[in-house]
């Protein structure tokens, strides 16, 4: 796939936007207990919290971007990063691709699993078939929708505080499949302006791989287009071997186009 630079600096950029808020949501009590951090280095956002050691939670994104990068400032990253988790993500996106031959130097390895950069306009929405219901969530389910998404994910119990207060915050919204009244899955959308992302989704194991994200993914798609979306980004992980996941399948039926394929480096 022939990577679409400026389509990436897009992407990257409406990512980056909805991550911030992310942690500027954060409450203060999960701010102190994760140590949560945005550290700006020079046109690079490096997202942290230095009492978990997860990557998704401890990378750095948009380096080189907007401006040709300097060796120093990958230093300058790798100082605000979490010491023992982490990535640097780098991809066509950015305008100084020496960044991949200098973390290397400093003993940063490409992970076998790089990421999927998707946008779409304001096509016409595919509803796959679905056994489940799918609505938005409201702020009487935030908890119980935060602590869905954070046991899909294996992660602390704790993110659920995290991420609960991102129901109903300005520009967010939440959707859920049920499977009668039980919560099954669930994803949140960022609105912000003509852009958005969908993003933070998750299925409990035991109902995987039955189209709950692909009905959650056309009713976020639809709803941001009507909220005034004119362009929307979304992430897909991409297996070593080119074989397609699910989670890239559904990307793709509702309506994604990849424009970028994003290198995720990590400490050797």
């Amino acid at each position: 796939m022939a990577a679409d630079p400026e389509k990436a600096r897009i992407a990257d950029a409406i990512e980056i936007a909805a991550w911030k808020d992310v942690y500027t949501a954060a409450p203060i009590g999960i701010v102190h207990a994760l140590g949560l951090e945005v550290v700006r280095v020079a046109d690079a956002c490096c997202f942290v919290a230095r009492t978990l050691p997860v990557s998704l939670f401890n990378r750095c994104l948009g380096l080189g971007n907007e401006r040709p990068a300097k060796e120093g400032d990958v230093d300058d990253v790798l100082r605000a990063l979490h010491p023992r988790a982490g990535w640097v993500q780098h991809g066509p996106a950015s305008r100084t691709p020496e960044i991949a031959k200098w973390l290397e130097q400093r003993g940063f390895r490409a992970t076998p699993r790089s990421w999927a950069k998707f946008l779409r306009g304001t096509e016409p929405v595919e509803r796959p078939d679905t056994p489940f219901t799918v609505r938005e969530v409201t702020k009487s389910q935030a908890h119980e929708f935060a602590t869905l998404l954070a046991d899909a994910h294996g992660m602390p119990s704790r993110l659920a505080e995290w991420t609960a207060p991102l129901v109903g915050r300005a520009g967010w919204h939440g959707f859920a499949a049920f499977d009668g009244e039980r919560m099954v899955a669930g994803g949140m959308s960022f609105v912000q302006g003509e852009r958005a992302w969908l993003g933070l989704g998750g299925t409990i194991a035991a109902y995987r791989e039955k189209r709950a994200q692909a009905a959650l993914l056309a009713e976020r798609t639809s709803h941001a287009i009507a909220a005034g979306a004119k362009v929307l980004a979304i992430e897909a992980g991409e297996t070593p071997s080119g074989e397609r996941s699910t989670s890239y399948a559904n990307v793709v039926l509702a309506g994604f186009r990849q424009v970028a394929s994003r290198t995720n480096y990590e400490r050797i």
